[in-house]
This record gives C-alpha cells, structure tokens and sequence, in this order.
C-alpha cells in the first residue's frame, strides 16, 4: 500500500510537468543494449533469459526510452517516466547495501531535449526533488548536478 502511495505521488508530480508514463517489455534482445553501449559496459550484470539465448531480462531502461523517442519523433522536450522491474546481478553492497539484490522498481525518467532546454528542464527536476524530499520530512541531503567531463565513463552518445 505505501508503494502505491508513493507512486500515485509521483505520477501526479510528473504528470503535471507533461511526463508520458511508458511501459517497456521486461524482455530485451541483445542489440538494443549492444547499440547503446550497456551490454560491453555491464554485460556482467545481465540474466539471461535462456541459455545461449540472446534475450535478456531488462538490466535498464535507457535503450526501450531511447527506441520509444527514435520511433515516435516527438516535439521537444519529451519526457517519459517508468515505473519498472529491472533485472541485474549486483555484487553485495554494489546497491546502496542491499545484499544480493536481483530486481528492483525503478521510477526512471528520461527528457529528450535541445540545448535551448536544458536549464528550465534541470529546473524542473531539482524542484522534483525538492518537494519530494519536503513530503517524506528529509531534512538533511545533499544534491549534486554532475557534468559528463570523462567520455570514457560513459556509454554511446551517437545512439
């Protein structure tokens, strides 16, 4: 029930700031994650869903919402939110030290936007957390905007 609440929560936090709720399948053939760069990077962590299959169950949600915007070549800034499983071996510790996890819920929101959109979208997260942080009475927390400065860190960008 507390799960539900804080969904509903959310959903009316992002609806009102034009977020498209998508659902993604739980089941991902190995070209999505080659393309965007996540299976070499991450590969480790990946359940496959039958052996020597090159299906995986979803490890993230990046490459779906990336297909979802190249397919429907949406007016920008688009903004999509998921409420999903994600499917991974993690070492112990390696989640925020939850031992052993192997699914968990992620809301994972994704804004494809121009340059020209980048502050007022930042903006509109950081006013997320904000008011997330004030329903659940957090009264101490740090907030850190980082900025992609080592290309080796990080995954495709052309994709």
């Amino acid at each position: 029930m507390i799960k539900n609440i804080i969904k509903i929560i959310l959903l009316n936090l992002y609806k009102k700031n034009n977020f498209f709720l998508v659902k993604s399948p739980h089941i991902g053939l190995n070209n999505i994650y080659i393309k965007s760069g996540h299976y070499l990077k991450y590969k480790k962590n990946f359940f496959n869903f039958y052996k020597k299959s090159n299906y995986y169950l979803k490890p993230m949600n990046c490459p779906h919402h990336c297909y979802i915007y190249k397919y429907i070549k949406p007016k920008l800034p688009f903004k999509i939110i998921e409420f999903s499983n994600i499917y991974r071996y993690e070492k112990t510790g390696e989640l925020k030290n939850i031992f052993r996890s192997r699914s968990f819920i992620q809301d994972d929101c994704h804004i494809f936007c121009e340059k020209k959109h980048i502050n007022n979208e930042i903006n509109i997260i950081y006013k997320h957390i904000l008011y997330i942080f004030k329903i659940f009475k957090f009264k101490k927390y740090k907030i850190y905007l980082s900025f992609k400065n080592d290309s080796n860190k990080y995954i495709n960008n052309k994709y």
